[in-house]
């Protein structure tokens, strides 16, 4: 089974006049040099290794996958949003440099059958104008899991998830 992780971009919503309090160049990927570095530098509690960053529950091998986006954060206090490219795409909490937030369903329309997908980022740090303590170059670092919800796809089962490491450099500031 081949499996192409993608995060398709289906709707948009929020103040889309605003600019963004911080952009960080983002890859997600299950690509050892990326699942080193969220292992190497994100809080994950109770890690014993390379699985608890980028591995699957879900049956078959996963293809590798590395996919490049620009994550564009909004603030309002503790809560934030994060926009692919102007398109929202999650919420969820920063506290200091440390940020989780989650998506909400996606369907993604396959040829084996549409898929109904989200996306949970988890023990993420995120260093902008603030020393969090990260090397040089290395200013988002975290993981992702990408749980199937409900799938007409007979290779993926519902209530499976894939792990995917988020490593990036900050950008700036919005416009």
């Amino acid at each position: 089974m081949k499996l192409v992780l993608a995060i398709p971009l289906l709707i948009s919503c929020g103040k889309e006049d605003a600019s963004p309090d911080g952009i960080w160049k983002v890859t997600v990927s299950n690509e050892d040099s990326f699942c080193d570095d969220a292992l190497a530098y994100a809080n994950v509690p109770g890690s014993t290794g390379m699985d608890d960053v980028c591995g699957t529950d879900c049956e078959g091998v996963p293809e590798r996958v590395s996919r490049n986006y620009r994550y564009e954060l909004y603030f309002d206090g503790e809560s934030a949003e994060i926009r692919i490219d102007g398109q929202s795409f999650a919420s969820g909490t920063l506290s200091g440099c440390d940020l989780n937030y989650e998506s909400p369903v996606w369907l993604q329309k396959r040829g084996d059958g549409n898929v109904q997908w989200s996306v949970s980022g988890l023990d993420t740090t995120v260093q902008g104008s603030v020393d969090c303590g990260l090397p040089a170059n290395l200013d988002w670092v975290g993981y992702e899991v990408i749980t199937v919800i409900e799938s007409d796809d007979p290779d993926l089962s519902p209530g499976c998830s894939y792990r995917m490491a988020t490593v990036g450099e900050y950008v700036g500031k919005g416009d």
